[in-house]
């Protein structure tokens, strides 16, 4: 379904442009399970457990498996844009390796395309937030087509790159696009891992080149050392990793929680923060992600739903 909150009505909410697919998590006793998936969807459902509204746009496949994500969809109360595809639903494999993720993405994932219909474009501008979280920003065209829906729409846009390196043709030309999407980003969410994928040697030169560039906020999350927070504006804020009963299971969906609580707060509040405030989102964000690296597979369809607000 495709949803739209109609002419006249004030933009509220989240859209999420990212990758919808078959998760196969292959367990340690040798089982498989598969689950909908993506990073997209991941955190569209994660937006949306946290009680604010979530829209995904990806590219839809026409066979029995795009049927069921947009069953799973639906029943997660988001809205979808599906965009077309002529291609079968893609698939990601993922194991752990001494509690990391790695995935093996079909062929389908690696040739996915996204294109942006007029319709689909004005219904992707009714949210107050607009996210990209895994993109293939190694292909211009693909790139300069999500920069003009930015453009188009006006909306905050925040990236998220969610480097996943098997996924990457072309490192350099993956930076680039990455440069190119924040060149009109409001703000750029990445890990210290996303800057080792992406062959950047000095992570603190990196974030100062993006908010040269015009990003107004770089959110770099570090692994066990928690989160910082920098603007244009000079704020430095940061939050540790908190401690939680109990083992960490794995980190897969760690990036995605703190993502989604960050959208969710941009949704209400803007990101033209104080560093109290700024601290105050960190610390949220960190909490959401510990929570989700005690549950197997990161799926933030585990998460409790919280109270949900009207569309």
């Amino acid at each position: 379904m495709t949803t739209s909150t109609g002419a006249g009505t004030a933009p509220s909410g989240v859209v999420v442009v990212g990758d919808l697919l078959v998760d196969i998590i292959e367990n340690e006793d040798g089982t498989r399970t598969r689950v909908p998936g993506g990073a997209g969807l991941n955190l569209a459902v994660g937006v949306r457990r946290l009680g604010t509204p979530a829209t995904l746009v990806s590219p839809v496949s026409a066979d029995g498996l795009g049927e069921w994500l947009r069953a799973a969809i639906i029943a997660e109360d988001v809205g979808l844009v599906p965009l077309a595809c002529a291609l079968p639903t893609g698939t990601a494999t993922s194991r752990r390796v001494e509690g990391e993720p790695v995935y093996e993405f079909s062929e389908a994932i690696h040739n996915r395309r996204y294109a942006y219909p007029a319709a689909d474009v004005a219904t992707m501008g009714d949210g107050a937030v607009l996210v990209v979280n895994s993109y293939p920003m190694d292909d211009l065209d693909q790139v300069e087509a999500l920069v003009d829906v930015v453009r188009r729409t006006g909306r905050t846009f925040v990236v998220d790159p969610n480097v996943r390196p098997t996924l990457v043709r072309d490192v350099s030309a993956y930076r680039s696009g990455l440069r190119r999407l924040a060149a009109v980003a409001d703000v750029v969410k990445l890990s210290l891992q996303d800057i080792a994928d992406l062959r950047v040697e000095d992570p603190g030169q990196f974030v100062a080149e993006l908010l040269r560039s015009g990003v107004r906020v770089v959110v770099l999350t570090r692994a066990a050392d928690g989160m910082s927070v920098h603007t244009a504006d000079g704020v430095v804020a940061t939050a540790p990793v908190p401690a939680r009963p109990g083992p960490v299971v794995d980190t897969m969906g760690a990036g995605d929680a703190t993502l989604a609580r960050l959208v969710c707060g941009f949704a209400e509040d803007g990101v033209d923060l104080d560093a109290t405030r700024w601290r105050d989102v960190a610390r949220e964000a960190m909490d959401l992600a510990a929570d989700i690296c005690r549950i197997s597979g990161g799926n933030l369809a585990a998460l409790r739903p919280t109270e949900r607000k009207e569309r």
